[in-house]
């Protein structure tokens, strides 16, 4: 399954169009791995000692908002359209609040609004007022 090159690192066959972000601590040098993350991702590979695990459909709605590129914005629709627990992206944004700037915090709403443009998709009106709130 996985292949060790002579640098030492392992690497596996990804198929065609599928990318891999891997982040040690910190995302999008802004949000850090907190225990909340730690708890909702779940175990997808195993190697030796190595554990990679997928974050939640939730953390990942927020990294790409804090991305706010075209194609993130498009994959925060998928994920919106699969359905997201808006309770859990509020509390982890205010868990993390301290670690938002204001160039985060504009571009969180940035990709929010562009969501909303593009596909017609807000956040519940419960959720938009905790949002507000936050950011």
């Amino acid at each position: 399954m996985f292949e060790e090159k002579a640098e030492g690192c392992l690497s596996e066959p990804i198929p065609p169009r599928m990318r891999i972000d891997l982040f040690l601590g910190s995302v999008c040098h802004t949000l850090k791995m907190s225990k909340g993350m730690v708890s909702r991702s779940a175990e997808y590979l195993k190697y030796g000692n190595l554990r990679n695990r997928v974050c939640s459909k939730e953390d990942i709605f927020l990294f790409k908002a804090l991305a706010g590129r075209h194609r993130d914005i498009e994959d925060m629709h998928r994920l919106a359209r699969i359905g997201l627990d808006w309770d859990v992206i509020v509390g982890e944004l205010q868990a993390q609040r301290r670690n938002l700037d204001s160039t985060d915090i504009n571009l969180l709403k940035r990709s929010l609004e562009a969501l909303n443009t593009a596909y017609g998709i807000t956040a519940p009106p419960a959720t938009t007022a905790k949002l507000s709130n936050i950011l």
